[in-house]
């Protein structure tokens, strides 16, 4: 199972800046859409990550590595999965 590492909005920028690639916009899109995929499954399942809720449909359960191909390179991204396989991802 891949394990996603946390970054803040400013460690994301760093390494993007340092990174030295020649498209700074491939690592800002990949971490943007990450973030939406993150997004998605908190609302889809009615809870982040490590919340206990009432209202909880259901669980996470790892993630699967894909690569998405766009004009401005692949994207590495690690799909949020849920117990369940109901996630639109």
């Amino acid at each position: 199972m891949a394990k996603k590492k946390v970054m803040t909005m400013e460690e994301a920028l760093q390494a993007i800046l340092a990174s030295g690639e020649g498209n700074p916009f491939r690592p800002m899109l990949e971490f943007i859409r990450q973030s939406a995929l993150e997004l998605e499954m908190a609302e889809h399942l009615g809870a982040q990550p490590y919340e206990r809720t009432g209202g909880r449909l259901g669980y996470r359960n790892g993630y699967k590595p894909r690569v998405l191909y766009t004009a401005v390179g692949t994207l590495n991204l690690l799909v949020p999965q849920d117990r369940d396989g109901t996630g639109s991802f």
